[in-house]
């Protein structure tokens, strides 16, 4: 029987979890379907405009890491560079989470270029 830690280290190895992003959403995913009956039905789990996970973001793991009394982690742009939030917010910009929301941000500046009538 292989041990518990071995296992983990197994599933990180086959599922390629070595950096923040993904260790976060398996951390943030785990606590959402922890409750659920299975099988899970996939549209339960997306937004309103069905591009994202509902749900996930840095202030839900940082909620999460702190019920394990882990407080010193860097996940938003204000964490990383120092800089105040109230500062980024009297710009209108978002503090956007390095962690959870670069792989998925999109620059709004892009959109005009689009080629969809909707944007």
């Amino acid at each position: 029987m292989i041990n518990p830690e071995e296992r983990l280290k197994a599933f990180q190895a086959e599922n390629n979890i070595f950096t923040k992003g993904p260790l976060s959403l398996v951390v943030q995913f785990t606590r959402l379907v922890q409750d659920k009956q299975f099988p899970l039905n996939p549209d339960d789990f997306q937004t309103s405009s069905k591009g994202q996970v509902a749900g996930l973001g840095g202030g839900n793991l940082k909620k999460i890491l702190k019920e394990h009394s882990i407080t010193q982690l860097k996940i938003y742009f204000s964490d990383f560079f120092d800089v105040d939030e109230d500062i980024i917010e009297s710009y209108g910009a978002v503090n956007i989470s390095l962690i959870n929301d670069m792989p998925l941000f999109v620059d709004p500046f892009l959109l005009f270029n689009s080629e969809k009538p909707e944007y």
